[in-house]
């Protein structure tokens, strides 16, 4: 669940659309980010993969396995389906891997 959105502290996010600071301020809310420092999001910075990686990780740990919350084996082994039709039946349909 997200947070309100409210002000976490960030001073050099203002500059963003509304959208984007709320966005900020909920994954701050929810542990997602912890920010570049106590005060500052650098929102135009990049990321690096240890960051990134710490985000999902972050995530992930918040996050209910399975749909729904339910623990499939599938959720556990975190299998991900190209289209609705294939949930379920192990299928892989990525037009960017050779087969």
């Amino acid at each position: 669940t997200l947070g309100d959105g409210s002000d976490q502290g960030f001073t050099d996010i203002s500059g963003e659309s509304a959208a984007i600071q709320t966005a900020i301020n909920q994954i701050k809310q929810l542990g997602v980010t912890t920010g570049t420092t106590a005060t500052t999001y650098s929102p135009a910075d990049n990321v690096t993969r240890e960051q990134m990686a710490m985000f999902l990780e972050r995530l992930l740990a918040k996050t209910a396995v399975g749909r729904g919350g339910e623990n499939e084996a599938d959720a556990l082994g975190l299998v991900l389906y190209s289209n609705s039709s294939d949930v379920g039946t192990g299928k892989y349909k990525y037009d960017d891997i050779d087969t």
